[in-house]
């Protein structure tokens, strides 16, 4: 991974350095809290899949259930999808940080997930993904995301030119006993520029997904499958009446196969909700992704 002086990166790197700067007496309550993890916990076992390299350094622990789903901002830290690094061994000799902060950079891949007319980033941009725990525990937590995009610039064989956008978002993930999970978030994009605050309470965009175990690790000897429904919603705020669009809404049927820890497969279908006609038979997804 390469750190290269893009004005729209120093930019995001300094929003995202505010936003831990504001949230750094919340992570001292946070501290306090000192959660013994090697007690029994309430999930059935077949169910836990944090059986993975406890001395590993370069990315955040994959615990119980927490599987990433499309176009949803995990409430978990996790590293993203669609990054990729000038140098996947940069990560190795850089020292650990603080367990409640992630920070990942890289040159943008728009094909690991959902991409839809309008969405920040793609080919020739590099990304920022930042993460802030707000808090954990065995079953709930509360993570603040920070994304941004920026051209990478010639010199990175990316765009010369394009707007930077940040988009923030909160996310939460709780989890039940019997290895039902809810996932939700609520964000926005913001333009960067020349009168960017004006846009900041215009739109927003929010999601909600409700997982469950399919198959289980002693049944299929290889990892777990789950599948789940989430739902998908924009709404775009105007001061005129007369302009007033009704919030769009998307459904998500899809199937998670979690292989390992650093090792999933997902496929899932987006199915827009009030619209004419049958389904746009594009709107489908399928993602590999691992690490070695």
């Amino acid at each position: 991974m390469t750190y290269s002086s893009l004005p729209g990166a120093v930019r995001t790197t300094a929003a995202l350095a505010l936003v831990v700067a504001v949230c750094w007496q919340v992570q001292q309550v946070r501290a306090q809290d000192v959660i013994d993890w090697q007690k029994p916990t309430g999930l059935p076992r077949v169910f836990d899949l944090s059986a993975v390299d406890t001395n590993a350094t370069s990315s955040p622990i994959v615990r119980g259930n927490r599987i990433r789903i499309f176009r949803m901002m995990p409430g978990f830290l996790t590293d993203p999808v669609g990054l990729d690094w000038d140098d996947p061994n940069a990560t190795d000799s850089a020292p650990p940080g603080p367990d409640w902060v992630n920070l990942s950079l890289g040159n943008d891949n728009p094909f690991f997930d959902f991409r839809r007319p309008g969405d920040p980033g793609g080919i020739g941009y590099y990304r920022v993904n930042g993460q802030l725990q707000l808090f954990d525990s065995r079953t709930t937590c509360c993570t603040l995301n920070l994304q941004a995009v920026t051209p990478a610039g010639r010199d990175q064989d990316g765009l010369a030119d394009g707007p930077t956008i940040l988009t923030p978002g909160l996310s939460v993930y709780h989890e039940l006993d019997d290895g039902t999970a809810i996932q939700g978030f609520v964000g926005k994009h913001v333009r960067m520029g020349a009168g960017w605050s004006t846009d900041m309470a215009r739109s927003v965009h929010y999601g909600m997904a409700v997982q469950r175990p399919l198959i289980d690790p002693n049944t299929l000897k290889l990892g777990s499958v789950y599948w789940y429904v989430g739902a998908l919603g924009r709404y775009r705020f105007d001061s005129d009446p007369a302009t007033y669009r009704a919030p769009a809404w998307e459904l998500m049927p899809g199937l998670h196969w979690q292989l390992s820890g650093n090792w999933w497969m997902a496929a899932g279908f987006l199915v827009p909700m009030g619209q004419a006609g049958p389904p746009d038979p594009r709107l489908w997804q399928w993602t590999c992704s691992f690490r070695f």
